[in-house]
């Protein structure tokens, strides 16, 4: 692993060569400034600094600043040292960052640099006896500054940014690839621990893996205490749809659990730009509605309707048997078909579909005319506070109903 060192080169060199011989680097970058006045024109000191500390000839190089007290020309002059760095070494180096001399703005921007820097930078300054604010005098020695807290918090910002646009999956990646890295006291470990356990909570539930989502309220009481009975609830409509357990006769477990879920997950979706997909979760969401209640009121498979069940009448029965699929030899019915059966069935869900037929017909419409469907045409923000919207109202009133 090779030690990189990139100092600030201000009024006096003493510091910087002290810089240099104490941390041993392999390669050394100078940032200087450039101007036309003597007192900015650092860059003209470094063969001075090298040969007094010793450096050898291929093991250093300047990047200069023309403005030492523009913050922005500082921070790019920062960029192209790390950019070169990376050409030069990869990720076979540790770069410690010394801000000692330069301007305030130099300095400033070095050490902003270096706490914002992909990677594992370090950040250092000389400490040593001061006759005034002008210099560090001689004597003085290099100390890493401590910056993992600082370097949390800000990762913790970043995070609850992400959060607040329900980018958990980003969320938990952020945490995992970082916080890692970070030398953190008990306070800060332990917040960054239970960030990252809702983050996998939440991250889990976006892709509809409750038993895992349900799992994570096991390790903290206070994720428990948020969303265990609405997972409970989610876990358990599923597993009484999927025929592993019973419709209990009373209780939670309406056949709207995972209805709502998905119609939370859309207006989700649809806040981030992603109408396609939220057109798609209300589609879903609209034909789940009809499979639950077929499952929970008659016991009907909609992926394999059983024709003898006494629920299922002559006529529907008649109907159902074109639609066979030939290849299974199943009784496989959509999401009409299945309002349809419901209808038949005398179902008060089947009924108000049948009198908003229309309605649901337009929504329909805009969902596959899309890429994400069968069509071209992209789904934009007006589609969704319309029909969006609209669509949304139909499925909370179905529910309720």
């Amino acid at each position: 692993m090779k030690r990189v060192l990139v100092v600030t080169v201000g009024g006096s060199s003493a510091p910087v060569v002290n810089a240099i011989r104490q941390n041993g680097p392999d390669f050394v970058y100078f940032l200087c400034s450039s101007g036309p006045e003597p007192a900015a024109a650092s860059a003209g000191w470094v063969e001075d600094i090298v040969r007094e500390a010793g450096a050898a000839e291929g093991t250093w190089m300047v990047e200069t600043v023309a403005d030492a007290d523009r913050l922005d020309l500082v921070l790019q002059a920062c960029e192209r040292i790390a950019v070169d760095l990376a050409a030069r070494f990869g990720s076979d180096a540790v770069a410690t960052a010394n801000y000692t001399g330069g301007t305030k703005t130099m300095s400033a921007a070095l050490a902003v640099w270096a706490l914002r820097a992909p990677g594992d930078w370090q950040v250092q300054v000389q400490r040593g006896r001061r006759g005034d604010l002008v210099r560090v005098a001689d004597g003085d020695l290099a100390y890493l500054q401590q910056t993992d807290e600082l370097r949390a918090d800000e990762l913790l910002r970043q995070v609850d940014g992400l959060d607040a646009r329900g980018e958990h999956g980003a969320a938990v990646q952020v945490l995992e690839t970082q916080a890692g890295r970070l030398r953190l006291g008990p306070d800060r470990r332990a917040r960054a621990e239970a960030v990252l356990r809702r983050q996998r909570l939440q991250a889990a539930r976006d892709r509809f893996d409750f038993d895992e989502a349900l799992r994570i309220c096991g390790t903290d009481g206070a994720l428990a205490e948020e969303f265990r009975a609405v997972l409970r609830g989610l876990v358990g409509e599923r597993d009484c749809f999927e025929g592993e357990r019973p419709w209990p006769p009373r209780g939670p477990l309406d056949g709207t659990l995972l209805v709502r879920e998905l119609v939370r997950h859309a207006g989700r979706c649809a806040s981030r730009g992603r109408f396609d997909d939220a057109f798609g979760r209300l589609y879903r969401a609209t034909e789940l509605l009809a499979q639950m209640r077929l499952r929970r009121v008659f016991g009907i498979d909609t992926g394999n309707v059983d024709l003898a069940l006494p629920a299922v009448g002559e006529a529907s029965r008649a109907r159902l048997g074109g639609e066979r699929n030939a290849r299974t030899g199943r009784v496989e019915i959509g999401l009409f078909s299945a309002y349809r059966l419901l209808h038949e069935l005398g179902d008060p869900l089947g009924a108000r579909f049948d009198r908003t037929r229309d309605r649901v017909q337009r929504f329909l419409q805009v969902r596959n005319g899309s890429l994400f469907a069968h069509g071209l045409v992209p789904i934009g923000e007006r589609d969704w506070n319309v029909t969006g919207s609209e669509w949304t109202r139909w499925l909370e009133e179905a529910c309720g109903e």
